[in-house]
């Protein structure tokens, strides 16, 4: 027999037929409005259930639709007032929802978030690093690249409303002989200050969505191939608890939320352990560091030395897209052939397996992975569409 770990991240929910793609968060937060007028109506005398499970209705792929807020509305008695609250005062007027609505991100998971984050952040480097300093005989908003105007615009406007001290420099004030370190480099930490505060509010909002709407939709369908794995270890790069939910925690021998989980809002929502290199501009901004500053801590690495010396180690990856973000943790699987003997990828389509593929080659070079799949130790299966719960 041997010992099985699973490591999941954002498709595990999603073949799950549950809406926790970032299109669903930002449609949650965009149609809040119709969500709070129907919420307002219903009576919220009984008690909040947090085990209670209701039954939603999805549009075609799963996703979230007005019909699906106004189901969640009907059961208003579910919800905390406090969470309710914070939504309703913060929804609307959060830096980075603006940001992300402004632009155009074509893919479904969480890594398109974070890369949209890192996007972000690197337009703030360019702008005060090279952009404001080549500056001479012009307005700088006038010239300004589209990506970086978005995004000095967007965060710049309201952080001069909001953060004392903090210039929008882009406008037709701006001089060459502003272009110093003394002047660019305290405004940039201010920028970077506001987009940390308002992150930390994205966080708490997307918490909440997590914890009181989707938590609560009741999961009808599971994976044959992930029944038959019986007891697992389960690295969970999710924020969720559809594992247990669905399979049972009987059949969690360990579990570890890497990530943070919603009920302890500690949620872990950044940028790869690599961006920027040694630059501490940035620092909060990285996985790493808010992995040790919520706590999450790292004790999947114990399960490498615990299994290896009982039973043989067979890793199972459901859901991950395996992109660079999060080499800092999968490397510790991929790279100790001694203590993990196969890696099973599941794909749902032939062109997730070629993303798979590109990911993985991106992050350990084309050698190992030719080598690795060539002696069978990393294995692709397909997913076999969801059946139905008994």
């Amino acid at each position: 027999m041997s010992k099985n770990i699973l490591i999941i991240g954002n498709g595990f929910d999603l073949y799950h037929k549950l809406p926790t793609s970032y299109k669903d968060f930002l449609f949650f937060t965009k149609h809040w409005n119709e969500f709070k007028e129907e919420y307002d109506k219903q009576k919220k005398t009984e008690m909040p259930q947090n085990n209670k499970r209701i039954k939603v209705r999805l549009g075609n792929r799963n996703e979230l639709t007005l019909e699906s807020l106004n189901d969640f509305a009907k059961h208003a008695y579910l919800y905390s007032k406090e969470h309710i609250t914070y939504l309703d005062n913060h929804v609307k007027h959060n830096a980075w929802l603006y940001y992300f609505e402004a632009i155009t991100m074509p893919g479904q998971n969480w890594i398109d978030f974070e890369e949209e984050i890192y996007r972000a952040l690197s337009q703030v480097e360019l702008y005060y690093t090279n952009f404001l300093t080549s500056i001479e005989h012009t307005i700088p908003e006038i010239i300004m690249p589209d990506l970086m105007k978005k995004v000095i615009r967007t965060f710049g406007e309201m952080a001069e409303a909001k953060k004392q001290g903090y210039r929008y420099l882009a406008t037709r004030g701006f001089t060459s002989r502003m272009a110093v370190p003394e002047v660019l480099n305290p405004n940039k930490a201010l920028l970077l200050d506001f987009m940390k505060d308002e992150l930390d509010v994205l966080n708490k909002c997307l918490d909440y969505y997590l914890l009181e709407f989707v938590s609560k939709i009741d999961c009808d369908v599971l994976s044959e191939q992930i029944k038959k794995l019986g007891k697992i270890a389960l690295l969970n790069f999710n924020y969720t608890y559809t594992f247990s939910a669905v399979y049972g925690d009987e059949n969690l021998d360990k579990h570890h939320a890497i990530h943070g989980e919603a009920k302890k809002e500690n949620l872990v929502l950044g940028i790869s352990d690599e961006s920027f290199g040694n630059s501490i501009d940035f620092i909060y901004f990285q996985k790493f560091f808010q992995r040790i500053q919520k706590k999450t801590g790292s004790f999947y690495k114990k399960w490498l030395d615990e299994y290896l010396f009982s039973e043989p180690l067979d890793v199972f990856i459901m859901g991950h897209s395996l992109n660079k973000v999060d080499k800092g943790v999968l490397q510790d699987f991929f790279c100790h052939e001694e203590e993990v003997r196969l890696i099973t990828i599941y794909y749902h389509s032939q062109s997730g397996y070629e993303n798979l593929i590109i990911n993985l080659v991106d992050m350990f070079g084309r050698d190992f992975i030719i080598e690795q799949t060539g002696k069978e130790r990393i294995v692709f299966e397909e997913l076999k569409p969801p059946v139905q719960k008994d």
